[in-house]
Formats: C-alpha cells, sequence, structure tokens
C-alpha cells in the first residue's frame, strides 16, 4: 500500500481500491416506503459494483466499541442502577417504546445541574438498544471537534453525515465546548445534520432551560430551536450522585490503605 486519501487505498502497483463499510440497519422498523427505498438503493449498487466483493459483518462488541468511544460508558446500564432516581423509569419507557420513539422522532432533553444523572440515564438507553443491535453512538461535541480538526472541508462533511448512519444519537454535556465561531458552526452541522434526517437524539446539559429557550446569540438560537422542536426536556434537580460515590471511594480508598 503506497498511501490511503479520502478513503481510497493506492497500492505500490498503481491499482485504486476503494473500501466502503456499511452500516447495518434495523430494517423492520423503517416504513414500508423506507424498505422499499432501501432494497431498492441496494439493488442498484450491486448492479455498478465489481465482481469482486468482500462483505464484513459487524458484531455486537465492536458495535458497542464504536457507539461507547468511552469504556466507562459500559457500565451505565439498567442493571446498575441503584433505584435512587425516580426520572430512570423514563430512561425504561424510553428504552422499551423505541420503536415508536424512532418513528415520530422523538429526542430527549436532559438538563440540570452537575452530577444528577443525566449521563447515566443516557447511557442506560444507549446500552439497552445497543443489547437489541440498534445502532447508537454517544459521544460530546469537544470528541466531535476533535475530530474533525484537520480534516478537509470534503472530509469533514463526509464525517458529519456519517453520524446520520445511527438510529440513535447522543450528545452529552452540551455546553463545555469552546464557543469559538468554528466550533460553533461545526456544532451547527451536526445538529442540523440530525434534525434534517429526522432521527432521534438525546442531549444532556447542565444549561438551564431558560438559557436554552433565550440563547445569547443567533449562533446559539440556530442550534438550541433545532434541539429544542425536536427533545423533550426533562429537568434533574435531584441529589448529586457524584459526591455520594466520592464518599463510597474514600471510603474504600481509606480500607485499603489502613491494613497493614
Amino acid at each position: 500500500m503506497r498511501k490511503i486519501e479520502h478513503g481510497v487505498v493506492e497500492t505500490t502497483d498503481g491499482r485504486y481500491l476503494k473500501i466502503l463499510e456499511i452500516e447495518p440497519i434495523n430494517f423492520m422498523l423503517r416504513s414500508d416506503e423506507e424498505q422499499f427505498n432501501i432494497i431498492s438503493t441496494f439493488a442498484s449498487w450491486l448492479k455498478i459494483s465489481p465482481m469482486r466483493l468482500q462483505f464484513k459483518s459487524i458484531t455486537r462488541k465492536r458495535r458497542r466499541a464504536q457507539g461507547l468511544q468511552d469504556r466507562y460508558l459500559y457500565d451505565y446500564t439498567f442493571a446498575n442502577d441503584n433505584g435512587q432516581n425516580p426520572l430512570m423509569k423514563k430512561a425504561h419507557a424510553y428504552a422499551d417504546n423505541w420503536k415508536q420513539a424512532y418513528q415520530d422522532n422523538t429526542g430527549l432533553l436532559l438538563f440540570g445541574d452537575v452530577g444528577t444523572g443525566k449521563s447515566f440515564f443516557a447511557g442506560c438507553i444507549a446500552n439497552a438498544l445497543l443489547d437489541r443491535d440498534i445502532p447508537v453512538l454517544m459521544t460530546n461535541f469537544p470528541s466531535i471537534l476533535n475530530r474533525l480538526t484537520g480534516m478537509f472541508s470534503e472530509d469533514r462533511a463526509d464525517f458529519i453525515a456519517s453520524l446520520g448512519m445511527y438510529d440513535l444519537l447522543i450528545i452529552d454535556d452540551l455546553g463545555v465546548e469552546r464557543n469559538t465561531e468554528y466550533a460553533m458552526e461545526q456544532m451547527f452541522h451536526v445538529i442540523d445534520c440530525r434534525y434534517r434526517s429526522r432521527k432521534p437524539m438525546i442531549i444532556t446539559t447542565n444549561l438551564k432551560l431558560e438559557e436554552i429557550k433565550n440563547p445569547p446569540d443567533l449562533a446559539h438560537a440556530r442550534i438550541y430551536d433545532r434541539i429544542l422542536e425536536r427533545c423533550a426536556p426533562i429537568l434533574f434537580d435531584g441529589k448529586n450522585f457524584r459526591e455520594e460515590n466520592a464518599e463510597t471511594t474514600k471510603a474504600a480508598a481509606k480500607g485499603i490503605i489502613s491494613q497493614k
């Protein structure tokens, strides 16, 4: 292999190869019209494709690694819920009624103070759906912006479009990213692309709902308006679970270092 550029592999003997990774979809969740279009598109692609093809099946383990890019999210499951947050009933209901949520393009906006369980709530939904082989991506804007840094404009557009392959997109900690002109532009492209795809998204944020409803400028307004239209707000105003976890950690550490 000589080099890879724009997704095309140039070999040392002068050949060019294009590798396409096609994400599996939940065919039975699609409408009759969508199912027909999927079959027709794939049939058309096969007609013009070269004779030598390789198909790769993505395992559930691989799908989870792709969808949950931070390994601590693997532990955000309903099985690990301590039952102290009554809002978790809503997480169960959303996962249980996913087919309806997907068809209606119903998302969630989880807002409230730090440590009140927003990310855990979203992670439990993500893991529950991944267990059912539903493509989910849980990420945040700093990670997205890091991926976009250094890309050509065409590659940036392809990367943002690739986020639309996931049936559910979860953006964690909206508002922690830097408010530079570049960052705001890329955030808008991500949210707008998702908005136009008519697929659900879940947003978690420490911002107050009033801050989202009354953005400071047009750049924020373009983003927040789309989120508010597609995501139902849920307030997290309970206790700080991270403080409780910190006390547990300190107690465990004291037991360890006190041993002789």
